[in-house]
């Protein structure tokens, strides 16, 4: 029997206690939910491309009772459309679906480009975009357009947890990681002396990401895909590895160290050989 991959909504059961919410009849409820977790959500919270005679079909609703139920949402606040282009916005949805890392937010890149541009997917664009900036982790460097993530200049620190206790980098010195596959290396030495060893103290946590020009050069050198989706991902990718404890930097300059780690990620088989990627 085949596994089928869920895809998973998140709503806040709180909207329950909202009294905009509590006074609607029944089929503006059940509509509300179908809105929230249909068939055309994708992974941009709140802002979906859709039609109004096709979910009113897929749903089971006369357009009439469509329109009815779909009026008052709007009169409550939770929903605005703009159907002549096919777009609808639900302004709540991203305090509930929050995006939890800035992969997440490079992958709205994709379903923005298919949304129809007008003046609510602006709007929605602008509204998505001011959570980012509102934020005061590293979601705050990154610009979002009407086409997803624009210029995101360099990758800020990122937020990710310290690796499992005992692990070293795999680009470690060979007697290093003899030690640590002997385990004579695990279970001894101060909390500070681990981070140091497995290079995820403060230091790997607040390291500065490598410039979006220098992501950019050694994407055309490894012969990697160039475009602003690619290198965030690439770059994201390095950030992770330090972050985690993968990869130990070999250089203060992270742009440098950057190419050490794709050096690295070739020699270990991660990466294919130049010819074969522009074959492709």
């Amino acid at each position: 029997m085949a596994v089928v991959e869920s895809v998973y909504t998140r709503v806040a059961r709180r909207i329950c206690a909202q009294i905009a919410f509590r006074e609607l009849p029944i089929p503006g409820k059940a509509m509300y939910f179908l809105f929230r977790c249909g068939l055309h959500v994708t992974s941009v919270p709140g802002l979906w491309s859709a039609r109004r005679t096709a979910l009113a079909e897929e749903w089971g609703f006369t357009l009439r009772g469509f329109d009815l139920e779909f009026a008052r949402l709007a009169k409550a606040g939770f929903i605005e459309s703009e159907w002549k282009a096919g777009v609808v916005w639900m302004p709540g949805v991203i305090d509930d679906d929050d995006p939890r890392n800035i992969n997440i937010v490079a992958g709205w890149t994709k379903h923005l480009r298919l949304i129809p541009d007008c003046d609510l997917k602006r709007r929605g664009v602008a509204e998505l975009n001011n959570w980012l900036q509102q934020r005061k982790d590293w979601f705050s460097s990154y610009m979002l357009g009407p086409n997803g993530l624009e210029s995101p200049g360099t990758v800020p620190p990122n937020g990710t947890p310290k690796p499992l206790r005992g692990t070293v980098p795999a680009n470690d010195p060979p007697e290093r990681l003899a030690k640590h596959r002997s385990g004579s290396g695990s279970g001894s030495g101060s909390e500070e002396e681990k981070e140091k060893e497995s290079g995820s103290g403060s230091g790997a946590r607040n390291r500065r990401g490598p410039t979006q020009a220098a992501v950019r050069s050694c994407a055309e050198e490894f012969g990697l895909p160039d475009d602003t989706l690619s290198v965030l991902e690439l770059a994201a990718r390095y950030s992770d590895a330090v972050g985690q404890g993968a990869w130990r930097p070999v250089s203060d300059n992270t742009d440098a160290d950057l190419r050490q780690y794709l050096l690295w990620l070739r020699k270990d088989g991660q990466l294919p050989p130049v010819e074969k990627v522009r074959a492709q």
